[in-house]
């Protein structure tokens, strides 16, 4: 009967040393600063921010001349840990969430005029904004 009770108070002790993650940002989210894929978290301060879907890429292709710059819109879903929302967040500008300013920084690759991206080959970058 010992040796019944051995495994089982082995298992019972052990049960207590889980390592369980911050609150906050799941322990997935890659590191602040970070270019991020479609579906990936990322650290932004105390955010995690997710890009789920492009809404608008009319970026001006690196190889052509434009009249105008043209705008990247994603839908990203922010988190703090608590509370989570989900927003368009245009190219370049800020925009308040849970708090903070939200600003999606950079959208790679660059466009080309010879070239379709998927959305695979997007990365998406984001920063507090001040």
């Amino acid at each position: 009967m010992n040796t019944l009770l051995t495994p089982i108070a082995l298992a019972a002790a052990l049960s207590g040393c889980a390592i369980i993650p911050q609150t906050g940002a799941p322990m997935s989210a890659l590191p602040a600063g970070s270019a991020t894929a479609l579906n990936e978290s990322v650290a932004v301060g105390p955010l995690v921010a997710t890009p789920l879907k492009v809404v608008e890429d009319s970026r001006c292709p690196m190889n052509a001349r434009c009249i105008r710059a043209g705008e990247a819109i994603v839908t990203t879903r922010l988190s703090n840990g608590e509370r989570t929302v989900t927003t368009d967040l245009k190219l370049g500008e800020p925009a308040q969430a849970l708090g903070y300013a939200v600003r999606l920084v950079d959208v790679a690759p660059a466009r080309m005029t010879d070239t379709t991206l998927t959305a695979r080959d997007y990365r998406f970058t984001y920063e507090l904004a001040e």
